[in-house]
């Protein structure tokens, strides 16, 4: 019974630091859901909705939801990077939360701080996917297909990865604004870095999250499990994961850096 009693105490208190931490990063979900709006009308909405003289380019709802999700990933990435990059190291230099909150255990408050990050993350890929969905029912007029609900599943799992490796980093780093430069370069340079070595050996490059993050945007398709993820050029050339591949190494990838860096955080005092 006291067992539980501690159990219950403490998921009051993260859930205490889960309503603050969503209250003090309400203007940066405000701000990055414009962002997605925005960005969506001017590529996909716009274009297609409003100006009459634009062909339609999708012969599919599913054609319509890849196109979507692949352009979505970049501003994902970016969001991720920018809710976690401060969710250790900011602590350290201006202690928000023990400030504000100087009864709560510092091992609950990066929890709750965790766990609110992520869920605001996934309100705004919601967003993101219900207008969508609104879209593909605007020219196609069809149900939503269940494929995009699993796509929104490795879409979660994606962010938790990423997630994950942005709060490896925010345990060592001195502040966010660092952090946040080495994602960007993480994902516009670091894994093409190592593809360049990779890639001649044909071995499928597991370890990229841009690859990994192909399979968001592919398994919407009904007929998934039979595409071809990889062409035999010389080298090959790999287009996407297989289901289970990516579930296993997004899966790795969140529990490892996430333990990474709660061990780091542990070896730091605030």
């Amino acid at each position: 019974m006291k067992k539980l009693a501690n159990l219950i105490a403490n998921l009051k208190v993260v859930s205490h630091s889960i309503s603050f931490e969503v209250k003090l990063q309400k203007k940066k979900f405000i701000i990055f859901s414009i962002i997605t709006l925005f960005f969506y009308s001017l590529t996909t909405i716009v274009p297609y909705v409003f100006i009459s003289s634009m062909d339609l380019p999708f012969n599919s709802q599913f054609d319509l939801y890849q196109y979507s999700i692949f352009i979505f990933m970049t501003i994902l990435f970016l969001t991720t990077g920018f809710f976690f990059s401060g969710i250790v190291c900011t602590e350290y230099k201006k202690k928000t939360g023990l400030t504000l909150l100087p009864l709560i255990d510092k091992h609950n408050l990066i929890i709750g701080k965790y766990i609110a990050n992520f869920l605001l993350v996934i309100g705004i890929a919601a967003i993101q996917y219900f207008l969508m969905a609104l879209l593909a029912f605007y020219f196609f007029a069809e149900p939503i297909p269940p494929s995009l609900f699993l796509s929104f599943a490795y879409l979660a799992l994606y962010i938790l990865a990423l997630a994950s490796i942005t709060t490896f980093l925010s345990s060592f780093m001195p502040s966010a604004g660092p952090v946040i430069i080495i994602i960007v370069a993480l994902n516009f340079f670091g894994f093409s870095i190592f593809d360049v070595f990779v890639t001649p050996t044909g071995i499928e490059p597991l370890y990229s999250l841009t690859y990994l993050s192909n399979i968001i945007s592919n398994i919407v398709y009904p007929e998934f499990s039979t595409m071809v993820r990889y062409y035999d050029f010389t080298p090959r050339f790999w287009r996407f994961p297989s289901a289970e591949g990516a579930l296993i190494v997004l899966t790795l990838y969140a529990m490892v850096f996430f333990l990474l860096g709660y061990l780091l955080f542990k070896r730091r005092q605030l």
